[in-house]
């Protein structure tokens, strides 16, 4: 099968208007999802066919048949019970009249119906088509993050299907508007907002049940949470507070959303986001808006367990061993909490931020051990407070939504580490307004001054890590072979590189000029 973009299949689903019949549409579309022009030629020969009455039946793939319009939802249904179409395990199972298709995802259990001009609104439905293995239904990590992230999936489709969006703004917004969504969910559920399940709820009570004013409604919400004085605002938006902190400062355009949104997100508020962890949820997010990496939701990140084995050996058991060396010595532990408070951690791959959370969560972690051990030996109980800050974690990710996420995450994370060191400590940390978050830059990694995004004098301690991409030199894009390009400029034999060589030698060029480590 053929390499798989999401933005090649989009753009042939465009099509299908023009092209489509009811007879070829079932071709049409084993097309699209990445079917070689050789391969459905054979299908529609009859090699690799399994439905020999005049339809297609192509194994873990497609199961499609056309029929006059009145027969449509009677011929979906028995293809529904067909034993010999259960037995081939299709993908997606649909009908078509060439103008209206009614289609059915066994593995989901969903149903879709619309004209054939909409599919390409809809193509993540539409993706099992190509084949791809699907993730297993056992819980997988934390089972909440697994949910949540697919309950986002069905937001983002439902969004896309009936929005239109296509510049790199339209997706900027759109990004924009999923991380409030999340920021949203996660305050109600852990207690950022004073009122639990407050945005559910006022969803449920202050909108029409098609929806049709839920566009405002948000917008009404988002605009109130970036201002601190409120005069003649109604009391259903009031109830929300004064967020800020930059994720509420950015006027957008709310999409429409309809009854079905308004439902998707009703459900999205039934979850408990209190138990996310942003670590793992972040990437799977990300994967969200990637309908690629949809087949494997949750398993697109580098593990917390591998993150331990790059920042132990990097930073994590030299602070352990000054906390063991200091632990009679109250003078010493202080000053630990100084050099906590002033190092600097860069990542210049940070995708949705995975390696900068955990290290945040481990230095709040080694922190909180070390205010425990002070009480121990003054026999006092010392009023700790909190030294590390999300400003001292530095990033560059080239994906827009990404950026966002890891943005997001980071806070989400601030929060929960607080509601874990008010436990232990009886020490309250007022979640609101947010403060400045990571500095986490947009941009190629390969391209930017990493000076410029992690700046620094000669005596701070920077930490550089990361999980940057890896390609083989004959997989690079154009673009990734200009990065190589600027990257080695003037060095013989850069070409037969593998593209992780451009991070290696900024980073080489980074730390030479520094104490980084």
């Amino acid at each position: 099968m053929a390499t798989l973009s999401y933005k090649a299949v989009e753009e042939k689903l465009k099509n299908l208007t023009e092209t489509a019949t009811a007879a070829n549409l079932g071709y049409k579309l084993l097309s699209a999802f990445g079917m070689t022009d050789t391969s459905v030629e054979r299908v529609r020969d009859g090699k690799g066919n399994l439905d020999k009455d005049g339809g297609i039946l192509v194994k873990k793939k497609l199961a499609y048949r056309h029929a006059p319009s009145e027969q449509l939802d009677a011929i979906l249904q028995s293809m529904k019970s067909d034993a010999r179409i259960a037995k081939a395990e299709p993908g997606i199972i649909a009908v078509s009249d060439g103008i209206t298709i009614l289609a059915y995802d066994p593995w989901e259990d969903e149903s879709y119906a619309a004209p054939i001009s909409s599919i390409y609104h809809d193509y993540n439905f539409f993706y099992p088509i190509s084949g791809e293995a699907r993730r297993s239904k056992a819980v997988m990590e934390n089972d909440a993050d697994v949910r949540a992230a697919e309950k986002m999936a069905k937001l983002y489709d439902e969004i896309r299907r009936h929005n239109d969006i296509t510049t790199p703004t339209d997706v900027h917004n759109l990004n924009i508007f999923l991380t409030r969504v999340l920021f949203c969910y996660f305050a109600e559920d852990t207690g950022i907002f004073d009122t639990e399940n407050v945005f559910t709820d006022s969803i449920r009570k202050y909108t029409k049940d098609d929806g049709s004013d839920l566009s405002t409604y948000l917008d009404e919400i988002f605009r109130v949470m970036n201002l601190n004085l409120r005069i003649g605002i109604p009391a259903n938006i009031s109830q929300f507070p004064y967020v800020n902190g930059g994720l509420f400062a950015k006027q957008i355009p709310i999409p429409q959303l309809g009854w079905k949104a308004r439902q998707i997100l009703l459900d999205c508020g039934g979850q408990n986001w209190a138990k996310i962890n942003p670590d793992i949820f972040g990437s799977m997010i990300q994967a969200v808006v990637t309908p690629e990496n949809r087949g494997n939701l949750g398993m697109h990140y580098t593990s917390v367990p591998n993150i331990m084995k790059l920042i132990q050996p990097l930073f994590l058991d030299d602070l352990y061993a000054a906390f063991y060396d200091a632990q009679s010595n109250e003078k010493k532990l202080n000053a630990l909490l100084v050099r906590i408070g002033k190092i600097k951690l860069f990542d210049p791959a940070c995708g949705s931020g995975n390696f900068l959370i955990i290290s945040y969560k481990e230095l709040r972690k080694l922190e909180m051990l070390i205010w425990e051990r002070i009480r121990e030996i003054t026999g006092q109980a010392v009023l700790p407070f909190v030294s590390s800050q999300l400003t001292q974690f530095y990033g560059i990710e080239l994906d827009d939504f990404a950026h966002e996420t890891a943005l997001l995450a980071l806070w989400l994370t601030e929060h929960q580490m607080n509601n874990a060191f008010q436990e232990k400590f009886t020490v309250q940390v007022k979640a609101l307004p947010l403060r400045p978050s990571g500095n986490i830059v947009q941009g190629n990694a390969c391209r930017v001054d990493w000076n410029t995004v992690c700046p620094h004098t000669e005596d701070e301690e920077v930490y550089v890590m990361g999980n940057p991409p890896y390609l083989g030199s004959s997989m690079q894009d154009a673009e990734q072979k200009e990065d190589m390009a600027l990257v080695f400029n003037g060095i013989d034999g850069y070409k037969n590189l593998d593209y992780i060589a451009c991070w290696f030698l900024k980073g080489a060029n980074y730390i030479r000029k520094t104490n980084a480590q």
